[in-house]
């Protein structure tokens, strides 16, 4: 075989092993170009920038919703007696967030200030010029026999301390302009879940609970629910008795000092013609109830 023969032999094997099929190839390949998955370049900018408000929107309502949690969070109780009982409700900033009437007459005192609602939102020391304004009125401080009390409950004593120096100069300025003679006990109060019971129990504030708890302090034979009845002057007439009774001396004797150093009452004070002098009444056997003190001069026997 020549070279010419091999030549054309090679030729032919090669071209039946790879056939000429180049057309055929290109019409497959159109028939699958819906099939193509076109590459893209991401955008990760807009991401980061839409990731970054979503953290700040989420911070901001945290925020606000701690900054709301506070405002409405109660921090005192504050409430005023007399016979009518009032109970007002604070935040740390002093802002009255519910104000309740305990009794039927708290209520007639309450009657033009929406029940105690339009109180809500108010300063604290402008509701409580308000509901002393209207016991002033409804004749409940005429007399120089008459008292009201000022409770102040807290878990923070040095702020339950400043609410009732801020509470008893706003109140004292009521009676003064309105030239009553009236009395003002104050007192400060640790929160005592079964004082709050006590209270509820008998549809009184928490601060009438301390009293009467003192009264028994005094007179152990005495009944908690038929003292929670009485008024708070008659509540202070009765522990001036039973002290008197006990200790051989009265509680606000004018002008001298009674003491009781065997971890009972101790009271302290005077009177003068010109300016309110507080007499001081301190109870270390009722339970470490706080202070009382009473305004407007001291009481005769």
């Amino acid at each position: 075989m020549t070279n010419e023969q091999m030549e054309r032999h090679l030729a032919s094997a090669v071209e039946k092993t790879a056939p000429d099929d180049v057309n055929g190839v290109l019409s497959r390949c159109e028939e699958r170009k819906g099939t193509v998955i076109p590459m893209t370049t991401k955008k990760t900018t807009k991401r980061r920038w839409t990731s970054l408000i979503a953290a700040c929107l989420a911070v901001m309502l945290l925020g606000g919703g701690l900054f709301y949690q506070r405002a409405n969070a109660v921090a005192s109780v504050v409430s005023l007696d007399v016979n009518p009982s009032i109970e007002l409700k604070v935040n740390r900033s002093e802002k009255v967030l519910v104000c309740t009437p305990l009794n039927e007459d708290a209520k007639a005192i309450l009657a033009d200030m929406g029940s105690g609602a339009d109180l809500k939102g108010a300063k604290l020391d402008v509701a409580v010029n308000a509901i002393v304004g209207s016991l002033v009125r409804n004749g409940y401080l005429d007399s120089i026999s008459s008292v009201i009390m000022i409770s102040v409950e807290d878990k923070d004593t040095a702020r339950a301390e400043k609410l009732q120096r801020e509470l008893t100069s706003t109140v004292d300025g009521v009676l003064q302009t309105s030239e009553s003679r009236a009395s003002v006990l104050t007192q400060t109060l640790t929160q005592d879940a079964g004082l709050t019971q006590q209270a509820r129990e008998n549809s009184i504030s928490t601060g009438k609970a301390a009293l009467v708890n003192r009264v028994l302090a005094l007179n152990a034979t005495l009944k908690f629910d038929a003292l929670a009845k009485l008024s708070v002057e008659e509540l202070k007439d009765l522990a001036e008795a039973c002290h008197a009774d006990r200790y051989g001396c009265s509680p606000y004797r004018c002008g001298g000092v009674c003491r009781n150093d065997g971890g009972g009452f101790r009271y302290s004070g005077g009177r003068s013609r010109t300016r309110r002098i507080p007499c001081t009444l301190r109870s270390r056997a009722a339970n470490g109830m706080g202070r009382v003190r009473v305004f407007g001069g001291c009481l005769h026997r």
